[in-house]
């Protein structure tokens, strides 16, 4: 037989198989997609951690306070001469004092009136890394004309140990995650094959080679990888659509991962990892009975 014709008898021989084995491939494919469902669901929820996180660390600003004889213009370009920064707005005395009102629900007019305002000129510089935060706020400590650097370091430290933390224990968790689904989904194609234990040496014993035994049950495997990668991808973007719509009405301080590109990468990957499942699945439990007799 041709390469072409090869091909069309082993997707004849695999499309025979499923549908003399539905139950079992309807078995597989539903392993697959709760599988994936579980590994999806969890890869959603750490990377909203994640990005939660990160969210507020990006929030931290650095306060500069300016003496009084400082030269706001000179000092901003020596600001901005350092690549890390990303923007530092100047905030006047009287601007601080509305600021400062305004958080503390004091009245501007009756204070701004009864006494010199207190509060110094400042930068609010914000950097292009949160881990580079600290680091920049020493360096602009040293800058002439300025007063004070004030950025919360306890707390901006404490929020960059959280963000690693959730982002080594997220990698370490779906690697384990990734292994256990690959478990399942083995297990499950493990049973189709071994009640076809038969059909297989019959054909080792006719003289079909390894490859020609293998390919139609890969079929198989990329066929329930396919559609369990499918369902669960269909059922994990269902819910989280709802789930940012929700969010969004009731819970707009939350900030969700969110985009049309984003979540349609994020399908494909469900449903190319329930190809690759079906197909690791598939060649691990053929070794076993593809031994030469």
């Amino acid at each position: 037989m041709t390469d072409l014709s090869s091909l069309e008898f082993l997707i004849h021989e695999a499309t025979i198989n499923i549908r003399r084995n539905v139950l079992m491939v309807a078995a597989s494919v539903c392993n697959v997609a709760l599988s994936l469902i579980v590994l999806g669901g969890f890869v959603l929820v750490v990377a909203n951690l994640q990005r939660q996180a990160q969210g507020l660390v990006q929030q931290g600003t650095i306060t500069v306070d300016l003496e009084d004889s400082a030269d706001e213009n000179a000092l901003q370009k020596q600001i901005f001469s350092d690549r890390r920064v990303l923007r530092a707005p100047f905030r006047s005395k009287e601007e601080n004092l509305r600021a400062t009102c305004r958080k503390y629900n004091l009245p501007y007019a009756e204070l701004s009136n009864a006494m010199d305002n207190p509060l110094p000129d400042c930068f609010l510089v914000s950097v292009e890394r949160p881990e580079d935060i600290r680091d920049v706020a020493e360096s602009l400590k040293k800058l002439p004309g300025v007063q004070e650097v004030r950025y919360g370091a306890q707390v901006m430290e404490k929020l960059l140990v959280i963000t690693g933390v959730i982002k080594k224990t997220g990698l370490a968790l779906s690697i384990l995650l990734v292994f256990a689904s690959l478990a399942i989904v083995h297990s499950t194609i493990r049973l189709t094959i071994h009640a076809r234990r038969r059909e297989i040496r019959i054909m080792q014993l006719v003289g079909a080679t390894n490859n020609f035994i293998r390919l139609p049950f890969l079929l198989e495997g990329v066929f329930c990888g396919f559609f369990g990668g499918l369902i669960a991808s269909l059922v994990l973007l269902l819910c989280y659509t709802y789930a940012s719509a929700y969010v969004d009405t009731h819970l707009q301080f939350l900030d969700l991962v969110q985009g049309p590109e984003l979540l349609a990468m994020f399908g494909f990957g469900v449903v190319l990892s329930g190809v690759l499942f079906g197909i690791a699945g598939s060649t691990i439990s053929l070794q076993r009975y593809l031994q030469t007799v």
